[in-house]
């Protein structure tokens, strides 16, 4: 169980996508761990969605899982990956 997810319908229909996740930190800092954030969907040829973490401090994912699947069941047609995009304006990222 992801902490943060917009994840499309997991029931095997045609199409759609998994959501999009914007995580901003305006002042401060950003850390996860574990399963942190997903926007993926699993239905036929379903789209991966997006995630956009952004921090004007430092951030810390070394321990974390981010995900944007699609479907990628070889028995129909396969979908497409969706975007993971990390920005720290003035720090470091680990």
């Amino acid at each position: 169980v992801y902490a943060v997810h917009a994840d499309g319908d997991s029931s095997n229909y045609d199409g759609g996508s998994g959501g999009n996740v914007t995580v901003r930190a305006h002042d401060g800092s950003l850390t996860a761990e574990g399963e942190a954030v997903s926007a993926s969907a699993y239905g036929n040829r379903a789209a991966g969605g997006s995630i956009n973490l952004e921090s004007r401090g430092a951030m810390t994912l070394d321990k974390s899982t981010l995900l944007a699947a699609g479907d990628a069941n070889s028995d129909a047609d396969y979908g497409k990956g969706g975007t993971i995009s990390v920005r720290s304006v003035e720090r470091a990222l680990r």
